[in-house]
Parts: C-alpha cells; structure tokens; sequence
C-alpha cells in the first residue's frame, strides 16, 4: 500500500517556491481555489521510493501575522490541515531576510525543513553557508538545493519522508523575548487555557495579540466574554522596560503603520527587534563572503533606469506581441481551416439524417462557437508562453518597478500597479491582489480601474480581429496603442478618483526582485500549459451554455433571424451602434460579453454566421474594426469581476458604478474614435 504524506511548501514571494513545485511535481499538479476564497490554490503529486507526496503550494507571504489575506490562508492551511512536513523555501542569497519566516514557522510547527534555494547563484557570488551548523542552531534539517537545476531535490525528499515518519527528531529554536514580554507572554496564555483557539497554542495567540493580530483579536471578540477579557488584559501591557517606565498601546493598535506611541515604541516592534537580533546573530556564525555584484545587479541598471526602463519594457511588449500575431496567428489560421473542413464534413453527414432545427443547433450554434473560439486558442497559447518566458526569467517583476514610477506621477499608487499587471492574466486575481494594500481607499482605487485592463481572454478576442485587418507589424502598433490606451484611462481614471476619494494613502511598492536567468524549458511549458488548460476548462463550459443560450434568442420564436427575440432586443440598440459606425450584430455580441469575454466570439459566429472571419473582412473596415475594439477593451466586465468587485468592496454601489463607468466610458471613446477616424 502506498504511504500518503501531505507536504506544504512556504515562502517569500520570488523565492523560487513555484519553480521547485514545478520540478517535484511535472503535469501531476492541478489549480482550484481555497475554500471560501477566490484565492488560487495549487496542489500536485509527487511518488517517489513508495510514498505519494501531496504538495501544496502557499500562498507567498514575508510573514504570518495576519495583515493580508495570503498571511491567513498561509497559517490556517498548517494549524487545520496539519502537514506532516512544512518545507520553507528560502533564498540562499537573501536568507537573512528570508529566516524571519523560518522563526514564525517554528512557533506554529517544528515538522519543518529549511531548504536553502538558489544555493547555486549564492555560490557563485561567494557567499557559503554552514547548513551543518544553521540546522543546529534551529534545531531542524536544512538542505540545499536548486529547484532550477534540479540538484538537491532527491535528499530534500528523503528528509521530508524521514521527517514525516519521525525517523528524524526536531528540537525547534525557542525564541525568549526577554524577562518583561515574556511575563505579559505568560499571563495572557494563562488566561487563554480555557478557551477553544482554533487549533492556535496560548503561546502563539498570546504572541500575536501583542503584535496587534486582526484575525486573533477577532477571535478572541467572538468568545461568550471575549471582550471582557480583551479589557482585562489591556491594563497588563503596561510595564518596566530597561528600567525605565515605558507605556505600550492596548494590543498594540496602528502596528501595521509603525507608529510610535509617546512614551515609547510598540510591543510588536519590540518582537520583530528580538526576531532580528537573533537573526544577525544567526547569520554571523553560519553564513560568510561577501555579497559581490551580480550580473542581475549590472542589469538592473540599465532594465530599472528611468529612462531606458520604459523603452526596453515597450521594445520587449512589442516583441512578444510580434510573435502572437506571426506565430500565433499562423496557428490560428490552421486550426480555423482544420476546424472549417470538420463543420463541412458533419453538416453534410447530418443534413438528411437529423431534423433541420436540430442540425441548425449542431452546427450554426454549438460548433460554430466552439470552432470560432477554439480558432484563437493558438493567440492565447502563444501569448502565455511569452508571458511564461518573462515570468520565469524575472523580468516581470521588473515591469512593475517601471510602471510603478509612471504610476506615481499620475498620483495613482505604486502597489497598485501590481494588481494591474495580474489583471492581464484575469481581472478576479488582479482585483483580489488588491489586499496586499493597507490603505481602504487605494484598495478601492485599485478595484475600480481594474477591468480597464484587458485581460487574457480579452487580449485573444483582440489579436484575433486585428490579425483579420492588419498585417504583421501594423498588427503590433495597433495592439501596444490599445494597451497604451487602456494604460492611459487607468491612469486619467485613477488621478481623477485619487483625487476625490478621501482617505489615506498606503505605503510605497515593496516587490522582490528575482534574479535574472534563462527561462528553463519544463517550467515554461509547464506555467504555459496549467494557464491554457485552466482557461479551456473555464471556457469551454461558459461557451457551450452561452451558445445553447444565444442560438435559442436568435431562433425563436419563429425560426426565422431577422423576427427572432435576439434581433428584436438588438434593433433597441441601432441607433447607439450606427453612432459609432457599427451595426446592431456588433452591439448585440458585446453585451453577451458579460458572461466571458471569449463569448463574444462565440455570440458573433452565432449572429453574424460561420464562417466569421470571411464575414468580417468583408462588412466592416479597419476603422470600425479599430472602433470595435476599443469598446471591447473598456465596456463592462464579466459577471465574475462583477462578483468578486462587490464581495472585496462590500458594496453594490460602488459594483455598479464600476459597471456604469465602464459601459459609458466604452460608448465615450468609441463615439470619438469612430468621429475622428472618419473626418482623417
């Protein structure tokens, strides 16, 4: 019988947490959300010597104290699931930064093993650690490894098995936090032994409420006389520190700004302080050499430089749209040619065989739609697999710290910009990237410029219609000057409610940046594969519902298009369309956009016919084409943005505005597109 071991892997973020899950894992790994959340979770398999390894990856988090949604996910996972083993994946060039979570690991669990990551690039730079003797300072096994080189892997995994089958004993790093916390320590943990803390020890509650907890301090409210008790222990946080009498804020409120208090600093700010010191102290006696410039460093010159920053980052977006359009595009044509002679082989097998409304079902609604869309498939696949690339080189990153300065002299944010770059994979993801931000008003900032960004199913919508009107480079110019475009209203949008929103703004970006390294084959395939998958799994049930849907309003209740419910409600929106220089069929498909944006597609093969690509040369121009576009990129988002913008807003007021500005915005700049693209 094969033994099971659940395995968590934890990290920083850009630690090469994913790129080691990737390499112990291959194909066998699959995405689903955590339960509650909209949050993703990655979970895979690995078998190895007669053991089935469950791996899931946590969220990326600097610490696991809750001021984040990740930091909460992150711990939960370890005190309700109870892995048998927990690997905390660590930058070996950074462990100094890296080890404050190896600490907070230890007081939730000692079934922990410390693997020192990129041990490679740390060597090479000089920098050696004694594994030997960091292990017995922290009392569990550290192994070194390099998830991209895939050394080290197979004696991470032999201890992660002996640790699990407690063949190997921990004895976890203690941490005292001095004579005075540790009594405030002790008797809030004497006063927590009666209550159920949710699988928490006393201790750690006990430390966390001095570190001003949210998630702790909320539990504790929720117990029959927690508020009380909240009341009770305040006065106690109150005591002589270096004899000299110091006073320390109830619980330690406002620690997530690192306000100081009059007479002192906070008790939080006292803990971390102890943390760090024993991490110096750590980091002395086990790490040596100096840290020489890395090539990443020599680069980073010249990639973050104000001015070269954004040339480089345009010149490299150009590029990777060079390729959806030719490489993709060709693929694209393929598939469509491929998929066009399967239609006409089916059609006329079934034209005599099935009734006629059944056969118009089959063909003209259900594999018109799914031929349509499965056309620019090969666009989306080409267009991760740049993504991918510039993921697992380290370049994105980078992208942010750019667009970060142009965004702060907009007035916008600059962490902002993080959820911005996520939303060009999907808007749900980018608006709940949202929570890394301290501040309420940049949070609502951030969500309601979100859906101007276009996400990947946008983005493949798009290549696909201008791959039909443009040749190769001018496809390229006009795809960047829709995305500067969209780039510019998140810009003019954002000033102009940074503006209105009162508020306070939240801290500047913090983003670690990853080195720099030649993207590796396997992971790039493997991101590429798992985002294509993901989206033909989410796709392809939408299309087909909606498809059902659509062909029944332009069906019924004649049979016949012209007098059918969907040409009735389309003709109410002719006289917006002929304002912009479309037709009622263009309008009609963008408002089914709603359900996904890759609908749109399947709602135009259905209204306009099968044989799409050929009906569109032929009755629209470049400039309505352009015209439609643009309206596409802006108007409304999809029903599951829609969901995920009131459940993080907690409110329909400002979901709706977020639907109504959009919409209008749409209208605004399709009117003067289409005007002014007429009169030059």
């Amino acid at each position: 019988m094969v033994k099971k071991i659940l395995v968590a892997l934890a990290g920083n973020p850009n630690v090469g947490k994913s790129t080691l899950f990737n390499a112990l894992t291959g194909l066998h790994q699959y995405t689903a959300n955590w339960p509650g959340k909209t949050v993703e979770r990655k979970e895979g398999i690995v078998k190895y010597k007669g053991y089935e390894l469950k791996l899931v990856d946590l969220p990326g988090t600097y610490s696991l104290t809750a001021f984040s949604l990740e930091e909460v996910l992150a711990r939960r996972f370890i005190v309700d699931e109870k892995p048998d083993v927990v690997i905390h994946v660590a930058n070996a060039t950074t462990l100094e930064k890296d080890l404050y979570l190896t600490l907070q690991l230890l007081e939730l669990t000692d079934k922990v093993v410390l693997a020192l990551n990129m041990i490679d690039v740390a060597e090479s730079k000089g920098i050696k650690i004694n594994s030997t003797k960091l292990s017995k300072i922290l009392g569990i096994p550290v192994v070194k490894i390099s998830a991209y080189r895939k050394t080290g892997l197979d004696k991470l995994l032999d201890i992660v098995i002996a640790l699990a089958e407690g063949r190997i004993k921990t004895s976890p790093l203690q941490i005292s936090y001095g004579p005075e916390i540790e009594a405030l320590i002790g008797r809030i943990s004497s006063s927590l032994k009666e209550y159920d803390l949710h699988g928490y020890t006393p201790r750690w509650v006990a430390i966390k409420l001095l570190e001003g907890d949210q998630e702790i301090l909320d539990l504790l409210k929720g117990f029959p006389n927690g508020t009380d008790l909240l009341k009770l222990l305040a006065p106690s946080i109150s005591t002589y520190i270096s004899k000299k009498r110091v006073r320390y804020e109830p619980l330690c409120p406002g620690c997530p700004s690192r306000q100081k208090v009059k007479q002192g600093e906070p008790i939080c700010m006292l803990i971390a302080a102890k943390r760090r010191t024993i991490i110096n102290n750590i980091i002395k006696l086990t790490v040596s050499g100096l840290k020489a410039e890395s090539i990443s460093d020599t680069l980073d010159k010249y990639i973050l430089h104000r001015v070269l920053g954004p040339i480089t980052l345009f010149g490299i977006f150009a590029i990777a749209f060079a390729f959806v359009f030719t490489i993709g595009g060709l693929l694209s044509d393929y598939v469509s040619s491929g998929m066009d002679y399967i239609t006409g082989l089916l059609s006329n097998y079934l034209v005599n065989r099935i009734p006629s409304l059944l056969h118009n079902f089959l063909i003209n609604g259900i594999l018109a739609a799914l031929s349509t869309v499965l056309s620019f498939i090969p666009l989306i696949f080409v267009f991760f697999l740049v993504y991918s690339i510039m993921e697992d080189s380290g370049y994105l990153a980078r992208g942010a710290v750019i667009m970060d300065r142009f965004m702060h002299t907009l007035g916008l944010h600059g962490k902002a910009f993080l959820s911005v770059i996520m939303a060009f994979g999907c808007n749900v993801p980018g608006i709940m990237a949202t929570r890394a931000l301290e501040s309420e008003r940049d949070r609502l900032i951030a969500m309601l410029i979100n859906p101007l960004i276009p996400c990947s199913a946008r983005l493949g919508v798009m290549a696909f219609i201008i791959s039909l009107f443009f040749p190769g480079s001018i496809a390229v110019v006009v795809m960047l000057s829709l995305i500067l475009l969209s780039l510019s209203l998140v810009a003019i949008i954002g000033s102009l409610l940074n503006k209105l929103l009162r508020g306070e703004r939240g801290r500047e970006l913090i983003i670690e940046l990853p080195e720099y390294r030649i993207p590796s084959p396997r992971n790039v395939i493997l991101l590429t594969w798992t985002r294509v998958r993901d989206f033909l799994e989410r796709a392809g049930t939408i299309i087909v519902l909606g498809s059902i849907f659509i062909w029944f309003l332009y069906t019924f209740p004649t049979g016949n298009f012209e007098t059918s419910y969907g040409a009735l409600f389309g003709r109410l929106l002719e006289p917006i369309a002929k304002a912009m220089g479309l037709d009622w069929r263009a309008i009609t498909s963008l408002v089914f956009g709603i359900l996904a944006k890759e609908q749109v597609l399947a709602a135009m093969s259905i209204i306009y016919g099968p044989d799409l690509s050929t009906i569109l040369r032929s009755s629209w121009s470049p400039l309505q084409a352009i015209t439609f576009l643009v309206i596409f990129m802006i108007y409304e988002p999809c029903i599951a943005t829609i969901a995920i913008t009131k459940r993080e807003s907690g409110s329909w007021l400002w979901t709706l505005f977020s639907l109504s500005y959009t919409i209008s915005l749409s209208i605004l700049i399709g009117l003067i597109v289409y005007n002014v693209g007429s009169l030059l």
